[in-house]
């Protein structure tokens, strides 16, 4: 016997004998609730475009952000995301680094240059820093400061292969 309320296929049969119709439409309501949020999952930049969408202030989804579009090689934007950050965040050095490396791929090296140093002087031991530092300066043809600034990177971090790379160590 079938119970009153449940759900019945169209041949006569009790498909789910024990399911009333009101648990199958929020089965219904929730697939169709994750279906819309397996879209925000899609990938890495649509995740971070909802997160931002969804919360205020949180500069770590904007310092995430930028790095995935950084990685994507879409400069402007990934500069625009860190620049949020540091609003928020206004001493991370990490931050300041990374705004520091867009704009010194965007050939704005002066202005990186700018960046690296107040992410140095907020962490004198963040052995990146100096890294893209010293890179940047060799990029303006400063190779003396670019040496020394390798230099401090492996005082710091003896393992650094981006140092160790650049000085040819």
């Amino acid at each position: 016997a079938l119970q009153s309320g449940s759900v019945r296929s169209t041949s006569g049969c009790a498909c789910w004998p024990n399911v009333p119709v009101s648990a199958a439409a929020v089965l219904i309501v929730l697939l169709l609730c994750t279906r819309n949020q397996v879209n925000y999952w899609r990938n890495s930049q649509t995740l971070f475009e909802r997160a931002i969408e969804v919360t205020k202030d949180n500069y770590m989804i904007y310092s995430n952000y930028g790095n995935i579009l950084l990685e994507d090689g879409r400069l402007a934007e990934a500069a625009l995301q860190f620049d949020r950050a540091i609003r928020i965040s206004p001493n991370s050095a990490k931050l300041l680094n990374n705004l520091g490396v867009v704009l010194a791929r965007q050939g704005r090296l002066e202005e990186a240059v700018v960046y690296f140093n107040k992410a140095i002087a907020i962490d004198a031991g963040f052995a990146d820093a100096y890294c893209q530092l010293g890179i940047t300066r060799a990029l303006q043809k400063r190779l003396d400061e670019a040496v020394a600034c390798l230099n401090k990177a492996l005082q710091i971090d003896p393992e650094s292969a981006t140092a160790h790379k650049k000085l040819g160590t």
